[in-house]
């Protein structure tokens, strides 16, 4: 791969992406690598300065990657109801955010809301609650990043297949599809790919301990999860056909 060429790494959330994150240092350089940043709308001053790295590395959308039209993209993928309760089970474990009341809730598209949420709502309650940010994270959060933008305002600008088709569009120029239940062989093709050392070994990082499994949950909520999921269970199930590796 030339020298010269520059990438994104679209990083959906609970993908195992502050580990991948170590091959973009190992290949280029910790300087190189932006720093990890949160779905946002990226105006110009912060187009100005991810720009100046070879690896932008954080929550970005489809609609923002075109601002950067000459760097390749690279994402990992995990199955979608997996990432739901593993998402449920990471709010959970943030026992040093302050607890909202939930006669406090605002329903507004803040972090700390939802983890409070998760901490006083079974898995059934929580998925089945319509709180922003909590459509933002759950409901086909991969669709909507990939294929238009994954901040809950634009969610009602076009409708869920619609994004599904732009994903699924846009997926086929990527240069790289990891996916999370492969981890460790798709992350040594990207590691080959991007010429990171040698003997490079992934770490665990961000990892919940005591998560959720399907097996742990009701049966009405996995038939809630694959509601709110429709769409990234079928961008899942496509991309692992034509997974671009090695």
């Amino acid at each position: 791969m030339e020298s010269d060429q520059r990438y994104i790494f679209v990083h959906i959330p609970k993908t195992a992406g502050l580990s991948i994150r170590r091959i973009f240092e190992s290949a280029f350089g910790e300087n190189n690598v932006s720093q990890p940043f949160v779905v946002s709308r990226i105006d110009s001053r912060q187009r100005a300065d991810l720009d100046r790295y070879k690896m932008i590395s954080g929550h970005v959308s489809a609609l923002d990657a075109r601002h950067f039209p000459n760097r390749q993209l690279i994402t990992f993928l995990r199955d979608p109801i997996d990432r739901c309760l593993s998402l449920y089970s990471y709010f959970r474990s943030q026992p040093s955010a302050p607890l909202i009341p939930l006669g406090n809730i605002s329903n507004s598209n803040r972090s700390d809301e939802a983890i409070s949420l998760a901490r006083q709502l079974d898995p059934e309650a929580f998925f089945s609650h319509d709180h922003p940010h909590l459509v933002q994270n759950l409901h086909n959060r991969m669709t909507w990043q990939l294929g238009y933008h994954a901040d809950y305002s634009y969610r009602s600008a076009v409708s869920d297949e619609e994004v599904y088709y732009r994903a699924l569009e846009n997926l086929k120029s990527y240069i790289f599809i990891g996916f999370y239940e492969n981890l460790m062989e798709d992350a040594s093709h990207l590691q080959r790919r991007l010429s990171a050392e040698d003997q490079f070994v992934l770490p665990n990082l961000n990892r919940t301990s005591n998560r959720l499994h399907r097996e742990d949950v009701s049966e009405r909520t996995i038939l809630r999860l694959e509601e709110i999921t429709q769409w990234d269970r079928r961008l899942y199930d496509v991309a692992r056909a034509f997974q671009p590796v090695g």
